[in-house]
């Protein structure tokens, strides 16, 4: 599922053009507010961090709390279900649209 979801955010993101790049490894997940992929600290230290606090209240608009931070991770569990995480998606997308 963490496969699937950095996917399609991933996908998104880049057919518009918008520097957004969902890091991940198996169940765990970043949003990073930037162009380029994400890789380790330095790259992770280039992200806009200001964009990231309004895309951070922006989710929780839509009642899902992201880390408070780039520098913290979301985790999905067993207990997630693909409808769950392709409402989570779908808040993404709306949200990324407000925030760029």
């Amino acid at each position: 599922m963490g496969d699937a979801l950095s996917e399609r955010l991933n996908a998104f993101t880049r057919e518009r053009g918008l520097p957004l790049q969902c890091a991940q490894y198996k169940g765990v997940f970043t949003l990073f507010a930037t162009r380029n992929p994400v890789r380790n600290l330095a790259d992770a230290k280039r992200a806009d961090t200001g964009r990231y606090a309004r895309l951070f209240h922006a989710m929780l608009d839509r009642g899902y709390y992201l880390p408070p931070s780039q520098f913290e991770i979301g985790f999905i569990s067993a207990a997630h279900t693909e409808e769950q995480l392709t409402g989570f998606a779908q808040a993404v997308e709306e949200a990324v649209e407000e925030v760029w």
